[in-house]
C-alpha cells in the first residue's frame, strides 16, 4: 500500500468519501470529454499491447494521465466474495472519474470497495 500511494495518492477509507464507490456507472464512457478520451486511449492502448493489461494497470494509467489534465481521479480496490474453501480471493481496481467510471467499472460489478486512493489535491481540499 505505501508504495501504491506514493502514485496513486492517499489511502481513505470508504465511509470518508461523499460518494459511494459501488455505485458504478455502467455507461461505456463516461460524459466528461476529458475522462472519455482518457478511457479511450486506456482502452486503444490495450489492445496495442501484446499482453492483456491488468485492472490496477489501467486504473493507474488512467488516472496519471486524469492527473495531468486537471481532473480528479479515485482509484478503488474491490474484494470478491470468498469462493471456495481454499480459493484466492479476486480483486478487482477501477477508476472513477468527475462524471462516472472511467475504467473498470462493468467488470466491478459483484465486487465490495476495500479500500480507496484518493489524490492528493483532493484529499486535503477537505
Amino acid at each position: 500500500m505505501p508504495r501504491w500511494s506514493r502514485v496513486l495518492g492517499e489511502t481513505s477509507a470508504i465511509a470518508d468519501l461523499d460518494f459511494d464507490p459501488t455505485d458504478l456507472n455502467t455507461r461505456r464512457f463516461p460524459q466528461s470529454m476529458g475522462e472519455r478520451r482518457v478511457a479511450l486511449a486506456i482502452r486503444s492502448a490495450g489492445r496495442r499491447l501484446p499482453y492483456g493489461p491488468r485492472c490496477l494497470d489501467e486504473a493507474t494509467a488512467a488516472q496519471l494521465m486524469l492527473r495531468r489534465r486537471h481532473h480528479p481521479g479515485v482509484v478503488v480496490i474491490g474484494l470478491a466474495a470468498r469462493g471456495e474453501p481454499g480459493q484466492k480471493r479476486r480483486a478487482h481496481a477501477w477508476l472513477i472519474g468527475s462524471t462516472g467510471t472511467v475504467t473498470g467499472g462493468p467488470a466491478a460489478q459483484g465486487f465490495v470497495a476495500a479500500s480507496c486512493f484518493v489524490p492528493r489535491s483532493i484529499a486535503h481540499a477537505t
